[in-house]
């Protein structure tokens, strides 16, 4: 008996399986993707077999039969092409949520339609966001446009040519803040421009090339209140300006905050704005008796020449050639005072100096350390002598440097 029952059992548990393994199998996701695929290969199999076998498999055109598998191949390919540019190449309908004011017809940036347009547009990045709104030619952004980032800020306006900031524009920071407004070429700046702070205001005016700051310019502080104007050469200003002006042609030049140190007939000039103190030539017994600048010592770890950043000894004797003169010297009164507006804790060590205020400004150095060494490098280039200070002796790297007259 308990066999037979068992044998009962045994066989609804088999049939209680299969069913399940059935049902299973038509809940599986991979069972329907390779029943698809297997039905779309069949279908495409037989459609692209386009071989005629029979004369009701043709379609009478003027002369011509065309096979009616190939036809109708043909007419699907079409349809399907037709398709995917409605769903994906044609424009999206006009969009006034859009940054700009204006309701345009808004193309996707990979668009083929938007290759035979002209004029205005707009474009959806990649990521769907409206990124451009002006002017187009054959594909290229070419005119004027805006260019807006994914929150939808403003980041330039302005005239393009091929698909770059070519012409007079304007850039902003995040936030909608100026960044600068003038001449562009290629995406940089160039031509007469005005450089803003993030903070908004004006920090150079003049002459831009190559993304930097080239030629004639006015410089300004963060309360925008002009502190030089003169040359400047790879974004930096060109300090061998000052050298052999005088000092009312240096007073025109920097109009920043200056302190003025004396010590008996010398005199030195600290431009507390642009980094860097000016040695004065007492011109009383001279024809004219105007005083002159004899040299300019900068306060700063790094020398541009010729577009390129020099701050280590090894590049600038490869730049300059072999040093005229390196080793030991000792400090004069305008490196003294360099040093002393460098500041407590500077990489030559505290210098001793009896400084007494005359005025707001001005400063009587009635005695500084003259036993105080300074290891130097000494070069000569395009008529100026050029002495950079190290910390010490063997040190790779230099802290200022002076240049002066030959």
């Amino acid at each position: 008996m308990r066999g037979i029952i068992g044998s009962f059992l045994t066989a609804i548990a088999y049939r209680f399986i299969g069913i399940w393994n059935r049902v299973r199998m038509l809940l599986s996701v991979t069972w329907w993707k390779t029943q698809g695929m297997m039905s779309l290969r069949r279908f495409f199999v037989k459609l692209f077999d386009v071989k005629p076998r029979d004369p009701k498999d043709y379609y009478s055109v003027f002369r011509w039969l065309v096979s009616k598998r190939l036809a109708f191949a043909l007419t699907l390919a079409v349809g399907v092409i037709g398709l995917y540019y409605i769903l994906v190449l044609s424009p999206v309908a006009a969009d006034d949520s859009a940054p700009g004011s204006a309701s345009v017809s808004v193309y996707r940036y990979n668009s083929i339609p938007l290759k035979f347009v002209k004029g205005v547009v707009g474009i959806k990045a990649r990521d769907g966001h409206i990124a451009y709104e002006g002017q187009v030619d054959g594909g290229m952004v070419t005119g004027e446009g805006k260019l807006y980032g994914k929150d939808g800020g403003l980041i330039y306006e302005g005239s393009f040519d091929k698909n770059m900031f070519n012409g007079e524009g304007r850039m902003f920071y995040p936030g909608g803040t100026p960044k600068y407004k003038g001449g562009f070429l290629d995406n940089l700046f160039d031509g007469e421009g005005e450089l803003y702070r993030p903070t908004g205001t004006l920090w150079h005016t003049g002459a831009f090339a190559g993304g930097l700051r080239n030629g004639k310019g006015t410089q300004y502080n963060a309360a925008g209140t002009p502190v030089f104007t003169g040359t400047f050469a790879a974004d930096q200003l060109l300090y061998s300006e000052f050298v052999g002006k005088t000092t009312q042609e240096a007073a025109e030049m920097y109009t920043g905050i200056r302190s003025i140190y004396s010590s008996g007939d010398a005199y030195c000039v600290k431009m507390t704005e642009i980094d860097a103190v000016y040695d004065v030539l007492n011109g009383a017994n001279t024809l004219d008796s105007e005083w002159t600048i004899n040299n300019v010592i900068v306060l700063r770890d790094f020398i541009v020449v010729e577009g390129a950043r020099l701050n280590t000894v090894n590049r600038l004797t490869a730049r300059f050639g072999t040093p005229e003169y390196y080793g030991w010297t000792w400090a004069n009164f305008a490196e003294a005072a360099a040093i002393g507006a460098l500041g407590s804790g500077n990489v030559f060590g505290d210098l001793k100096m009896d400084a007494v205020p005359v005025l707001d400004d001005v400063f009587e150095i009635r005695e500084y350390d003259e036993d105080f060494a300074l290891y130097v490098y000494a070069y000569k280039a395009d008529g100026l002598l050029y002495t950079f200070y190290c910390p010490e002796a063997g040190a790779e790297n230099f802290a200022m440097y002076a240049i002066e007259s030959e």
